[in-house]
């Protein structure tokens, strides 16, 4: 998901990808996927997530990790971040001005839950959880497969991948706060790129307000 804010063409592709899967357009090939994801090492996280059985399909050597996570605190996580930014108007207005980003940015996102979550998180959101689990397991051969638990450490990821374990302490973050904190950061770029436009359109509108308050009392 980050790397859309990196590179804005990405949701561009994105948006293909899920009209698509979803929404009746073409298909991605292999072709398409090495465009949007060749330069990538790994993929996680929305949008790849909505397309595991294409993934695996389109790069049948890949090994695949299933974080486990207990159902409950990832659909409440998910009410109070990303749900909330997609249906943020802030968010939406920013896109009107910083054109470039957030204006491809959040319609891709806005587009990729309604297809996921047939346009219902709430009702639908544990519903489509349960399906992804249930489709990584039976598309991922046993030998290319790590059901992982976050909490678990190096070891067992790094035996996985057949790489050293890194001579760093594991991670451990609180990962609804850094979603806010990234949120936030990512609003406040929004905000600067789209400054210039923004009081563009406000000079626009004065002058114009100006001017026909002069071509009433003319009148």
């Amino acid at each position: 998901m980050m790397n859309t804010m990196i590179d804005p063409r990405d949701s561009d592709m994105w948006q293909e990808a899920i009209k698509g899967k979803y929404f009746g357009g073409a298909p991605f090939t292999r072709q398409d996927w090495d465009q949007l994801l060749g330069h990538c090492q790994a993929v996680c996280d929305f949008p790849a997530c909505a397309f595991g059985p294409e993934l695996i399909a389109a790069y049948p050597d890949a090994k695949v990790i299933l974080t486990n996570r207990e159902i409950e605190s990832w659909y409440i996580s998910c009410i109070g971040t990303i749900r909330r930014s997609m249906t943020s108007k802030l968010l939406y207005l920013i896109g009107f001005f910083d054109i470039d980003v957030m204006g491809k940015w959040t319609p891709m996102t806005r587009l990729l839950f309604k297809a996921v979550f047939d346009d219902d998180f709430e009702k639908n959101g544990r519903r489509a959880f349960r399906e992804q689990y249930a489709s990584v397991r039976a598309l991922v051969p046993a030998d290319k497969l790590l059901e992982f638990q976050i909490g678990e450490g190096w070891d067992r990821l790094c035996d996985f991948l057949e790489v050293p374990v890194p001579n760093v302490v594991y991670p451990n973050t609180n990962e609804a706060a850094a979603f806010r904190d990234r949120n936030r950061l990512r609003f406040r770029l929004a905000l600067q790129r789209g400054l210039p436009r923004l009081v563009l359109t406000v000079l626009t509108v004065m002058i114009a307000i100006m001017w026909i308050l002069w071509a009433l009392r003319r009148s």
